[in-house]
């Protein structure tokens, strides 16, 4: 399936929603509140997912949330604990199993993958999840700080380097200079690199960032509705509503 005008060239970014819930009952449950709400994009975070250990159940959740989504691009995610995800007990082998078999079984849009990882390991997730139609989110996450403007343009290029279809780089601001700089790197990125990309700063400081983002070139920002997957994320509603006097 390929998602309609996904991550596009308006000046408005596509509002993103994650799904937080742990049982397979409350995702799917959380899953139909959303997606009334009418989103551009579900991201689905398996790490907060109580059956994670078991790449079966996984991918056997991922095909019942498709089913309730419908034609709703879906986004599959394991945020690892280093990068902001929520603490799990798997491996580094259990985890690279996971995302393995979650590229051949699951019938998503999109797959994050962080650039953290090996390149082995990209490599093959990449090829993967294209051989079945989907595509690669490589991202980046830096909840200490906000790196100078080099740190950051390296990360968005790397992304592409290592042959992703979208860049994202999070980080969290410390003052309102590091929300200007990664917005600056931001516009620079998006004119330079041949690949959609998406930014944002975390924090209260950071909601500028998720409403404007997208006159910067950031090309996705993540709302709430069932739960907050990360600090300074807004409503979809109130969102929605900010971004419709933006246009």
């Amino acid at each position: 399936m390929i998602p309609r005008t996904l991550f596009g060239d308006g000046r408005l970014p596509l509002i993103c929603v994650p799904l937080v819930a742990q049982t397979l009952t409350d995702l799917l449950s959380d899953a139909k509140a959303v997606v009334s709400q009418h989103p551009d994009v579900i991201e689905w975070r398996v790490d907060h997912f109580v059956d994670v250990e078991s790449p079966n159940s996984v991918v056997s959740a991922g095909r019942a949330l498709r089913e309730i989504t419908g034609d709703i691009p879906l986004i599959f995610t394991f945020r690892s604990s280093a990068e902001g995800g929520h603490p799990v007990s798997l491996s580094p082998q259990a985890v690279d199993a996971l995302r393995l078999a979650a590229a051949d079984g699951l019938p998503f849009e999109f797959h994050d993958i962080e650039m953290r990882s090996s390149e082995t390991l990209t490599a093959e997730l990449i090829r993967r999840v294209h051989a079945c139609g989907g595509r690669v989110i490589l991202s980046a996450h830096d909840f200490e700080g906000t790196p100078n403007e080099d740190v950051l343009e390296s990360l968005f290029r790397r992304a592409h380097q290592l042959g992703a279809d979208v860049a994202k780089v999070a980080v969290m601001p410390q003052s309102p200079d590091d929300v200007l700089r990664l917005l600056t790197v931001t516009q620079r990125m998006s004119q330079t690199l041949p690949i959609p990309i998406i930014s944002m700063s975390m924090g209260a400081l950071g909601v500028v960032s998720r409403i404007f983002g997208g006159v910067f070139g950031s090309t996705l920002t993540f709302a709430t509705s069932a739960g907050q997957s990360a600090p300074g994320q807004l409503p979809i509603e109130d969102l929605r509503e900010i971004l419709s006097r933006v246009s």
